[in-house]
């Protein structure tokens, strides 16, 4: 099996990472950390923006590296790879889930909003409906909801 998992810089992810730890896994399913960087244009010089860019690549990897060692620890059988991606994280989840044929795309959902049991954020309510795999969003509450 094929699994994405999104990795954001919220707090939420300790918790979405080892209640994907405790689950019990096929020998040999691989997963996939992905962490998205939107675009940053916040300089009118260029030379700072590619900085800035390249030192929040570099925080990403550092983290992915983290987590893929847990992980990898935890989850003795499974294949662990990080991708690093810039662009929109809608699109940018979609595409990795297409080009990796990803059979599952896990990923957080932070309790925010007027009804946040019944609220989806936008990237993960997306996401949901573009999808061509199973979507899973794991909440803070350790109560998941998959959708197919």
């Amino acid at each position: 099996m094929k699994v994405i998992i999104c990795i954001d810089d919220s707090s939420f992810t300790e918790p979405m990472i080892k209640q994907v730890i405790q689950r019990r896994w096929h020998e040999n399913t691989e997963f996939k950390l992905l962490t998205v960087l939107e675009p940053i244009s916040m300089s009118p010089d260029p030379r700072m923006t590619e900085f800035i860019t390249l030192k929040r690549e570099r925080e990403a990897n550092k983290k992915l590296k983290a987590w893929r060692q847990l992980l990898s620890k935890e989850i003795p059988r499974s294949i662990v790879h990080m991708d690093v991606r810039h662009g929109g994280p809608v699109q940018e989840i979609l595409n990795a889930a297409v080009e990796w044929n990803a059979e599952k795309i896990i990923m957080g959902a932070h309790n925010k909003g007027i009804c946040p049991s019944l609220n989806l954020g936008s990237v993960s309510g997306s996401v949901v409906k573009q999808a061509l795999c199973t979507v899973e969003i794991l909440r803070e509450s350790e109560n998941a909801v998959s959708y197919s």
